[in-house]
């Protein structure tokens, strides 16, 4: 075999350089944290219930739907109420008419006992007369103003923008006042509630930034907000509960599992990798490090996590290349090639 055949023989058999791409070993600042198990929980929740009582002759408060603050949510029988408040407004308005007829018969009344044409006793009965009618009005108007009130609440509205997660009632079924008409739930943002061990509570600041995770979401991560610190915690667990709120893209229901991802000491200054640069063989972890054009197997310790990155305590050093993307298809000794692109897409 010639020369030139054996060194095509040996072109052929050498792989082609796998494309992958690398992160350098960097120093970075690394906070300690600890994923704390909790659960979503609406903004707002409300057991709808009637102000007044009645018999349900509407009901549009179907399970599921979205409702705006003031929406009706069930329409109670109204026909009695509104027959009290049409006599109630013919009676004020008759009363009215009573009222005026005896403020005329009082001012003649006082003009002829000027005359001694009328009696003490006529003028003192005019009084008592115009009095009680003036006194009437009010207690009327009055009247009239709780039946306009009760006809309103004969529309049991939505307190605000929600949904509707469950039914608590039917057509033609008669609700007392109370009574309740539908769960209604605000999800325009979600709290999270975890019991933090009293250890870390210090590291935890009102209004600050942190991660959560939410597996059943379709986005998965979210960023949250340190909404309140309970200033009372459990004693004998000496753990206490952390509220953090996330606001919804629509995704996040009440009910979920969800981890949150909450500061558990000072940072550090350490070597740091990407997370996604860290394989796992049995209790071994490893990366790859891109050497000489080609991937090394790298035996790593690995210290705390914060973010996507994780502090690296043995193992590497600082401005080595390690694989994150492309690592679970290459073997340790083959060749490689670096590229800005997804691995298999590089850019030229």
């Amino acid at each position: 075999m010639n020369l030139f055949c054996l060194s095509t023989l040996l072109l052929a058999q050498t792989p082609p350089a796998a494309p992958v791409e690398a992160a350098a070993v960097e120093e970075v600042e690394i906070a300690p944290a600890a994923l704390l198990l909790g659960s979503t929980e609406p903004r707002r929740r409300s057991v709808v219930a009637a102000a007044i009582d009645g018999y349900v002759i509407g009901y549009p408060a179907a399970e599921g739907k979205q409702v705006k603050e003031g929406e009706v949510l069930a329409l109670l029988r109204d026909d009695v109420l509104r027959w009290e408040l049409k006599e109630a407004e013919a009676l004020l308005e008759e009363t009215r008419v009573l009222h005026r007829r005896a403020k005329l018969d009082l001012e003649r009344i006082q003009k002829l006992i000027e005359k001694d044409a009328k009696t003490q006793k006529e003028l003192d009965w005019a009084v008592a007369e115009e009095k009680t009618q003036s006194f009437k009005i009010p207690q009327i108007e009055a009247r009239l103003e709780v039946l306009k009130s009760d006809l309103a609440k004969k529309r049991v509205v939505a307190p605000f923008d929600g949904q509707v997660v469950r039914e608590a009632t039917q057509i033609g079924e008669y609700l007392p006042r109370g009574g309740a008409v539908a769960h209604l739930v605000d999800l325009s943002s979600v709290f999270i509630r975890v019991n933090v061990p009293e250890r870390y509570l210090r590291f935890v600041v009102e209004g600050e930034k942190v991660k959560v995770l939410v597996p059943a979401a379709k986005t998965g991560q979210f960023e949250g907000q340190v909404a309140s610190i309970a200033g009372e915690g459990d004693a004998g667990a000496r753990t206490f509960p952390v509220r953090v709120e996330i606001q919804n893209n629509g995704e996040l229901k009440a009910g979920m599992s969800a981890r949150v991802e909450l500061r558990t000491g000072e940072p550090q200054k350490a070597l740091a990798i990407p997370k996604d640069a860290l394989l796992q063989q049995g209790d071994q972890e490893f990366v790859l490090v891109v050497k000489n054009g080609a991937a090394e197997r790298r035996l790593v310790k690995t210290g705390e996590a914060s973010g996507d990155k994780i502090a690296v305590t043995s193992g590497l050093e600082r401005g080595e290349q390690v694989i994150v993307k492309g690592n679970e298809r290459v073997q340790p000794g083959m060749p490689v090639r670096l590229v800005s692109g997804a691995p298999g897409e590089p850019k030229q």
